[in-house]
């Protein structure tokens, strides 16, 4: 038993004594405002055992949520590339994307005659 618990001892103790000696219409009085005190602190901490059950519901809620959001994507949605995205933003019509290789392709024919071209005449 260590110090402090001997001294509570030794108070209430002395206390119980002391109760003993006190006239009775102050003793049923004290036994009043005890018994309303307990109900009032039984309400109080009645209220704080439901306030972390409250705020681990609102935390529960809001995890679920994040994990619906996250995984219910669903796969009816096709998902959206920066390429995708670039050609819905362009200017030129969708056409001009599907033979993009043969207007690459032109191109490059374009510059190799013109390079022959060149490369003849000097």
């Amino acid at each position: 038993m260590t110090d402090h618990d001997k001294v509570t001892e030794a108070t209430r103790a002395h206390l119980d004594r002391s109760l003993d000696d006190l006239d009775p219409k102050i003793t049923e009085r004290l036994a009043a405002r005890r018994e309303k005190a307990l109900q009032a602190a039984s309400i109080e901490r009645r209220g704080m055992r439901r306030t972390p059950m409250a705020i681990a519901g609102v935390a529960a809620s809001v995890v679920m949520a994040a994990v619906l959001v996250t995984f219910s994507g669903g796969t009816d949605a096709p998902q959206q590339t920066p390429e995708d995205i670039e050609l819905m933003a362009a200017e030129e019509p969708l056409e001009f994307y599907q033979d993009l290789e043969f207007y690459l392709w032109l191109e490059q024919q374009d510059l190799d005659e013109l390079a022959q071209t060149g490369a003849g005449s000097t």
